[in-house]
C-alpha cells in the first residue's frame, strides 16, 4: 500500500516542478486515476504498459550514464572517474543523514516482494518468481549505485540543489542541457508511474488471495470482474487509499501553515 503512495508523490512533485500552474493535488488525482484505470483493464494491460515504460527508461538511463562520464572526464580524463569522494567526505558526513537515507532505501526495496503476489500469472513460478526477485534487486542496486556515484562527481556536495526533492533533474540539466532535463523528467515520471502501477496490482492481488482464503471479506475482496478477470473492488480500494492519505496530509499541512 505504501508503494503507490510514494510513487504518486514523486510523480506529482516532479510534474508540479515542471508545470507549477497545475496544483500538486490535481497531479495526484491524475496519476491515481490513470493507474487505476489501467489496472482495471486486467493484468496483461499493466504488463504491456510496464514493458513499454521499461524500454523508454532504459534508453534514458544509458544516455545519462554516457553524459555523466563525458562531463566528469572532460577536464582531467578517465582518472577523474575513480574517486572515494562520493562515498565519504569528512566535512559533510553525518550519521543522521546516513540513517535517513537508509530508511528511504529500505522503503524503496519493499516493492520487490510485490513480484511474489503475481505468482499465479507466471509460468513455472517456483523458479521464475525467485529469479525475478533476486534479479530486480541486483540490477536495480548496481544501476542505482553507478548513476548516483557519477552524479555525485558531477555535482559536488558543497553545491546546493534548486529543489532537493528533484535533485537529479539539476544533475541532468548540467550534463545534458534542457534536452536531457526533459528526458529525465519523462523517465522519473514513467519509472514512478510504473512502480505505482505494479504496486497497486500487487496489493490488489494480495487482497484477493486473503479474501479467497477468508482472511478478508470474501464477497468484496475475492470478487473477480468477469471481463478483465481482475479483482476490481480491490483495485478501486488501493486506488482510493493513496488519494485519501495524500489529501488528508495536504489538509493537515495547510492547517499547520
Amino acid at each position: 500500500m505504501l508503494i503507490p503512495i510514494a510513487s504518486v508523490i514523486y510523480c506529482s512533485v516532479t510534474m508540479h516542478r515542471v508545470v507549477p500552474a497545475i496544483p500538486y493535488m490535481l497531479w495526484v488525482g491524475f496519476f491515481i486515476t490513470l493507474c487505476t484505470s489501467l489496472n482495471l483493464r486486467g493484468i496483461r494491460t499493466g504488463i504491456r504498459a510496464n514493458q513499454a515504460l521499461l524500454a523508454i527508461m532504459t534508453v534514458v538511463i544509458v544516455l545519462v550514464v554516457v553524459f555523466e562520464i563525458q562531463y566528469v572526464s572532460a577536464d582531467q580524463g578517465v582518472r577523474s572517474l575513480v574517486s572515494l569522494t562520493p562515498f565519504y567526505q569528512p566535512y559533510v558526513f553525518e550519521i543522521r543523514t546516513i540513517a535517513t537515507a537508509t530508511s528511504f532505501a529500505a522503503l524503496t526495496y519493499i516493492g520487490f516482494d510485490a513480484v511474489s503476489t503475481l505468482a499465479e500469472e507466471v509460468e513455472n513460478p517456483r523458479r521464475n518468481i525467485a529469479l525475478a526477485t533476486v534479479s530486480i534487486c541486483l540490477i536495480t542496486g548496481l544501476v542505482s549505485v553507478l548513476i548516483v556515484y557519477l552524479g555525485q562527481l558531477v555535482w559536488p556536495a558543497y553545491q546546493e540543489f534548486r529543489d532537493f526533492d528533484t535533485a537529479f533533474l539539476d544533475v541532468s540539466q548540467r550534463i545534458g542541457g534542457n534536452g536531457l532535463f526533459t528526458a529525465m523528467v519523462i523517465m522519473l515520471v514513467l519509472a514512478n508511474f510504473g512502480s505505482a502501477l505494479t504496486g497497486q496490482a500487487g496489493a490488489a492481488r494480495l487482497m484477493f488471495g486473503m479474501g479467497r482464503s477468508g482472511t478478508l471479506p470474501q464477497r468484496l475482496c475475492a470478487h473477480l470482474d468477469p471481463n478483465s478477470l481482475q479483482s476490481s473492488y480491490n483495485v478501486y480500494f488501493v486506488g482510493a487509499f493513496p488519494w485519501w492519505v495524500l489529501r488528508h496530509w495536504a489538509m493537515k499541512l495547510q492547517e499547520s501553515s
